[in-house]
C-alpha cells in the first residue's frame, strides 16, 4: 500500500509561503533597479529549502543560525560567480575576487563616506536580504507558528520598494496583499484544525476550501475599498506626527542613496520632492505628475529647494554644511552688496504635498513669514554662528521649524535676478577670492576632453557672459532624455554625458555646464528644486507645480550681480534676458547696490507689511484670494473617493443584511433568535465554542452578562422544546419565544453600549 507523505501543515501552507517570498522576489526584479536582479529568484529557491529543512528538523536555534548563515555565504558568493567573467579561474579565486570588490566598496562608502557605484554589491545585498526574510519566514511559522514573521519582512520588502520603484508595480503589492491574507486565514483554520483534532470534534474535510473561497471574496472587497478609499496621511492631524516619525527613515533612506549611488532611481515625486544635501548621477528618471504646490508670484522662473557647491565626479553635494536658527517669527535674511539687477517680489505658497520642513522660494530669499533654519555651506559657512555670518552665497535650503502639512501657506519676500545682458557682459571678472577659489574647484578625475571641449565652444568670446552662453546653446542641442542607464562604476558623470551616451536629463546638463565653466575659471553650481509649474490664474498670477516640474539648473557668479541663473536642458523653455540697461528697470521694484529699494517705499517697509498669508494676498487683489478658487472648487474626482468609498460600505452592508435575511426565511423563530443572539455574541467578543451546546452558551452568556440571565434562560428552554419536545411546537410557543428573544435583544444591546 503507498501512503503519500502530507505535511502537518499542509502542502497549501507551503505554496502560499513560497508565493509570498517569490512575490517579494520579482517584485524587485520588475523595478528594474539594475542589472543580473533574475539571481533573486534561485536564491529565494536555495533559501527556502534550506529554511524549510532547518525549521523541520530538531535542530536548535542557536545551531541553525550559524547553518543558515553558511549556507547563505555559500549559495550567494556561488550565484554572484556570474560578476567574474573569466571562465579560467578556480572557484576559489573568484570568489577572493568578489570579496574583494565587497571590500573596495566598503571602503568607498565607509571610510571615504563617498557615494558607491557597483552595481553588484546592491545586487549582493539584495540576496542576502531576501536570504534572511526567508530563513526568518520559514522559521516563524513552522517553529514560532506565527504568521507575522512571513508577512511583515516580506510585505515591507514589497511596499518599499512599490513606494519607490517606477510606475506599474502596484499589481505586485495587490498580488501579495491578496495571498498574505489567504495565508493569514489558512494559518487560522490550521490553528482550528488541530483544537478540533484535540477535542476530538468532527468536521468536514472541504471547510478548508469553504474559508480560502470567503476569505478570498473578502480580500477582495477590502482590497477595493482601500484602492478607492480616501487617505489620511495628509492629514493636518497626522502629518505632524507622521514627520517626526519619518525622520529617522529619512536619514536611512539618504544613507542607502549614498551607499548605492548608482541605481536606475531617483528620489521620486511620491516622496514629495525629497532633496537632501547630495545629488549623485543616477539612471531613468522618475517622476509623476502629482501636485506639489500651489505659489503666486508675479515674477520667478524656479522654486530652488537646494543647491551644491562640490563636484566629485559621481554627483554633487554640499561642502562643510551648517545648520543655524534664524530670529525672530519672520526673520530676514540679510542682502550682499552683489544685489544689483534684482527685483523684489513677493510669494506666496500653499503646499498640497509637504517635502518635510523644507520650504520652496526663489533663489535669494530676503524674509519668511514663519519660523526658519537655514543650512549654509562653502567657505563663506565655515565658523559661521548667525546669518549675519555668511552672504547669501553660501545659503543652500531654508526649512520652517514646525512640520508642515497639506494645505499650509506661507509668504516671503526674494530678490529675484532680473539684469539684463549687456550689464552682465560688463561685469567683469574681478571675483572675491573665496568664491574664485571654491566655485571653480574639481576633482583631477575630471577627463580631459570636458575642457578642452568647454574651451573649443568659447574660443574668441572674452566675456563670462557671452562663454556661458555659448556653453548654454550647446548643451540644448543634446537630446533630452530621462529613460538613460546610469554611469558605469568609476566614469565621470560629465564625461559619459557629453562623449559616451549624449543624452540625459537635467541632472546631467546642469553639472556638465557648471563643470565646463569651472575648467574655463568661472564660478559656477547647480541648484535642485522646481521650475515654474503652469500658470492656471493669470489675473492672480498662481502657478501649478507638479512632479513633473522638479528640475535642475545652473547659477553663475558675476562681480556686483551675485549668482545669475542659466538653463542648459534641452526639455525646459531657453532663459533668455531683457536687452535693457538697468535704468529702465521700474524703480519702485529694482534694488539697488546695497539691497535697498531705490523709491521711498523701501524694501525694509515692503517686508514689515508681510505678517501673515491670508491678509497679505487679499490686500494685494483688492480683497480677492488668488488661491480661492483652487480651495473652493470642488473636484469630482476629489468627492468621487470618499463617495465610491461610502457606496462600497453600504453596498457591503446591504448585502450581508440581504444574506441574513434570507438565511433566517428558512429557520423558525425560534432559531431565528438563536441566531440572531450568536451575532449579537460575537459582536459582544463572546462567541460560543465549538464545544458548547445552544443551552450550554445561552447559560454562559447569562452568567457574564447578568441582566440578561433571566430571558435568556427561558429562551434556552424554548429552544429546547421546540428541537427536541414530544408534541407539536404551537404559534403561541413561537410568539412566546419571540416576545423573551425581543426582551433578552434589548438587554443585550443595552449593555453593549454602556460598554463602549
Amino acid at each position: 500500500m503507498r501512503v503519500r507523505h502530507q505535511p502537518r501543515e499542509g502542502w497549501l501552507s507551503i505554496g502560499l509561503l513560497l508565493a509570498l517570498l517569490l512575490i517579494a522576489a520579482r517584485a524587485l526584479q520588475a523595478a528594474r533597479w539594475s542589472a543580473d536582479l533574475d539571481l533573486l529568484t534561485p536564491t529565494v529557491l536555495f533559501a527556502f529549502v534550506v529554511s524549510l529543512l532547518l525549521a523541520k528538523s530538531r535542530l536548535p536555534g542557536i545551531f541553525a543560525l550559524p547553518v543558515v548563515f553558511l549556507a547563505g555565504a555559500g549559495v550567494i558568493t556561488r550565484l554572484a560567480f556570474r560578476f567574474v567573467p573569466t571562465d579560467s579561474l578556480t572557484s576559489t579565486e573568484k570568489a577572493l575576487l568578489i570579496w574583494e570588490r565587497v571590500q573596495r566598496w566598503a571602503e568607498t562608502v565607509m571610510v571615504s563616506g563617498r557615494p558607491g557605484t557597483d552595481t553588484t554589491i546592491f545586487v549582493m545585498a539584495l540576496m542576502v536580504i531576501l536570504w534572511l526574510v526567508t530563513f526568518v519566514a520559514c522559521w516563524s511559522f513552522y517553529r514560532q507558528r506565527s504568521p507575522w514573521g512571513v508577512l511583515l519582512p516580506s510585505g515591507a520588502v514589497v511596499l518599499i520598494n512599490a513606494y519607490y520603484g517606477p510606475d506599474g508595480l502596484t499589481l505586485y503589492l495587490v498580488v501579495f496583499l491578496l495571498l498574505a491574507y489567504l495565508f493569514f486565514v489558512r494559518h487560522h483554520l490550521l490553528e482550528r484544525e488541530q483544537e478540533w483534532q484535540r477535542r476530538r470534534i468532527q468536521y468536514r474535510p472541504d471547510v478548508v476550501f469553504d474559508f480560502l473561497r470567503d476569505g478570498a471574496v473578502f480580500a477582495m472587497v477590502m482590497l477595493s475599498l482601500a484602492w478607492f478609499g480616501p487617505g489620511v496621511v495628509q492629514s493636518e492631524t497626522m502629518n505632524p506626527v507622521l514627520a517626526r516619525l519619518t525622520r529617522p527613515w529619512l536619514a536611512a533612506q539618504e544613507t542607502w542613496n549614498r551607499m548605492f549611488a548608482t541605481l536606475n532611481y531617483r528620489g521620486n515625486a511620491r516622496t514629495s520632492g525629497w532633496f537632501g544635501q547630495e545629488m549623485t548621477f543616477r539612471g531613468p528618471l522618475n517622476r509623476t505628475n502629482e501636485l506639489i504646490m500651489y505659489v503666486q508670484a508675479e515674477r520667478g522662473r524656479y522654486w530652488r529647494a537646494t543647491v551644491y557647491d562640490t563636484y566629485t565626479g559621481l554627483g554633487w553635494d554640499a561642502s562643510m554644511p551648517r545648520t543655524i536658527d534664524l530670529a525672530g517669527e519672520t526673520p530676514r535674511i540679510p542682502l550682499t552688496a552683489d544685489a544689483q539687477g534684482r527685483i523684489a517680489t513677493d510669494i506666496a505658497v500653499e503646499l498640497i504635498r509637504p517635502a518635510g520642513r523644507l520650504l520652496f522660494l526663489p533663489q535669494q530669499p530676503v524674509q519668511v513669514s514663519l519660523p526658519a533654519r537655514a543650512v549654509v555651506a562653502g567657505p563663506t559657512a565655515v565658523g559661521a554662528e548667525t546669518i549675519e555670518d555668511v552672504p547669501p552665497t553660501g545659503l543652500t535650503q531654508l526649512f520652517a521649524k514646525s512640520p508642515l502639512v497639506t494645505g499650509d501657506t506661507y509668504t516671503a519676500v526674494a530678490a529675484i535676478p532680473d539684469p539684463d545682458e549687456q550689464s552682465l557682459r560688463q561685469a567683469g571678472t574681478d571675483y572675491p577670492p573665496e568664491i574664485a577659489e571654491h566655485y571653480t574647484r574639481l576633482p583631477p578625475t575630471v577627463p580631459p576632453e570636458v575642457a578642452q571641449l568647454a574651451r573649443e565652444l568659447t574660443e574668441g568670446l572674452d566675456t563670462p557672459y557671452d562663454k556661458a552662453k555659448a556653453i548654454e546653446r550647446y548643451l540644448r542641442t543634446i537630446p533630452y532624455d530621462e529613460t538613460i542607464p546610469a554611469p558605469p562604476p568609476g566614469e565621470d558623470g560629465v564625461y559619459y554625458f557629453l562623449f559616451d551616451i549624449r543624452a540625459g536629463y537635467c541632472d546631467y546638463y546642469a553639472s556638465a555646464m557648471a563643470v565646463m565653466l569651472r575648467t574655463l575659471g568661472i564660478p559656477a553650481r547647480i541648484a535642485q528644486g522646481y521650475s515654474q509649474g503652469r500658470l492656471i490664474n493669470p489675473d492672480a498670477n498662481v502657478y501649478e507645480v507638479r512632479g513633473t516640474n522638479a528640475h535642475t539648473w545652473v547659477e553663475v557668479y558675476f562681480p556686483g550681480f551675485g549668482w545669475i541663473e542659466f538653463e542648459p536642458t534641452a526639455a525646459e523653455p531657453a532663459l533668455n534676458r531683457p536687452p535693457r540697461p538697468p535704468e529702465m528697470n521700474e524703480p519702485e521694484t529694482t534694488l539697488g547696490q546695497n539691497g535697498e529699494s531705490q523709491s521711498p517705499d523701501d524694501l525694509r517697509n515692503q517686508l514689515d507689511r508681510l505678517r501673515d498669508i491670508e491678509g497679505q494676498i487679499a490686500d494685494e487683489q483688492g480683497g480677492r484670494d488668488p488661491f480661492a478658487t483652487l480651495r473652493r472648487t470642488p473636484d469630482w474626482r476629489t468627492l468621487a473617493v470618499p463617495v465610491a468609498t461610502a457606496g462600497g460600505l453600504a453596498l457591503v452592508l446591504l448585502a450581508g443584511y440581504r444574506v441574513l435575511t434570507q438565511r433566517w426565511r428558512t429557520l423558525p423563530v425560534v432559531e431565528q433568535a438563536y441566531d440572531q443572539l450568536v451575532l449579537l455574541g460575537r459582536l459582544l467578543r463572546l462567541p460560543p465554542q465549538a464545544w458548547q451546546t445552544p443551552r450550554e452558551y445561552v447559560r454562559t452568556l447569562g452568567e457574564r452578562i447578568p441582566t440578561t440571565r433571566e430571558p435568556l434562560t427561558r429562551l434556552g428552554d424554548y429552544l429546547n422544546k421546540a428541537r427536541f419536545a414530544p408534541y407539536e411546537y404551537t404559534s403561541q410557543d413561537e410568539e412566546e419565544a419571540l416576545a423573551v428573544w425581543r426582551e433578552a435583544r434589548e438587554r443585550l444591546i443595552a449593555w453593549l453600549l454602556r460598554r463602549r
